[in-house]
């Protein structure tokens, strides 16, 4: 495994599914319980893992968390009537820490306590957000790796187990390699640059559908979503216009950009 240890932390360069099995099972081997964060130096981002005697419970983190909140409700949990003011006085009511995503794991649990949800759809929906962060992990070139046991999370739903991530992860990624889109951020947002030349290459009605859906402020991920699609084919249905010029792909902020409105109820996601 290309790494090493310094200061407590693993330094991975191109951390691959061999790499990560390699490191799972280590973790799990040992039953470590904890929380396993990624850093990656360059963007500054990072994601936490928790784990369970080496099962995974839940993870965090990331540039747009509330975003991927979003769209696991939308992919996973179209029957939950989603009202922020409501979750907000929800989760006030339960004193859950606001300040730590983790808040997701507990609003889960208690939708399948409430008869809410299935264990299966809750299954599903912390699967989908696993998902999302190890991709985004794998697309990382370089990371940074630290265990903090003292901070485990108690499994209140089936914790899912590494290879199953690992697995169903490495088949999206290597779709992306495959369609040579691996360089490409699904977390960037397509943005028109040239609508005179798009005006050229398409109808009246497909540019003005365009204009409305390449606002700036969806990314990828959320337009396959809003097209019940998947990312790869968003991203490699526009790739053609980003790599000619016409399209651009820009950085957005999350849901909201500094957390004070979710923590006032005042989160408003994109409607249009």
């Amino acid at each position: 495994m290309n790494a090493k240890t310094t200061s407590n932390s693993l330094i991975i360069r191109e951390f691959t599914a061999l790499k990560q099995l390699k490191l799972f099972n280590s973790l799990q081997e040992s039953q470590v319980s904890g929380k396993l964060t990624f850093t990656e130096p360059m963007q500054k981002s990072e994601w936490h893992l928790y784990l369970h005697l080496g099962a995974i419970v839940y993870g965090t983190g990331g540039v747009h968390p509330i975003r991927r909140w979003q769209r696991n409700l939308i992919s996973n949990l179209p029957q939950v009537p989603f009202g922020l003011s409501s979750l907000q006085e929800e989760l006030t009511e339960r004193e859950a820490d606001l300040d730590d995503n983790i808040w997701e794991y507990e609003q889960l649990h208690h939708w399948v306590e409430q008869n809410i949800i299935t264990p299966q759809q809750a299954r599903n929906t912390v699967l989908f957000a696993l998902k999302e962060i190890l991709f985004d992990i794998t697309q990382a070139r370089q990371i940074i790796c630290r265990l903090s046991q003292n901070d485990a999370l108690a499994p209140q739903l089936e914790p899912i187990e590494p290879e199953e991530l690992v697995n169903q992860t490495q088949q999206v990624w290597q779709s992306w390699e495959n369609a040579r889109v691996a360089d490409r951020l699904p977390n960037l947002a397509p943005v028109i640059l040239q609508p005179q030349e798009l005006q050229k290459k398409t109808s009246i009605s497909a540019y003005q559908s365009l204009c409305k859906l390449l606002n700036g402020n969806r990314t990828m991920r959320d337009l396959a979503v809003q097209l019940r699609t998947s990312p790869l084919q968003a991203v490699s249905s526009l790739l053609p216009y980003i790599q000619s010029g016409i399209f651009g792909l820009v950085d957005v902020p999350d849901f909201p950009d500094d957390g004070t409105n979710y923590r006032h109820g005042r989160l408003s996601f994109c409607s249009s």
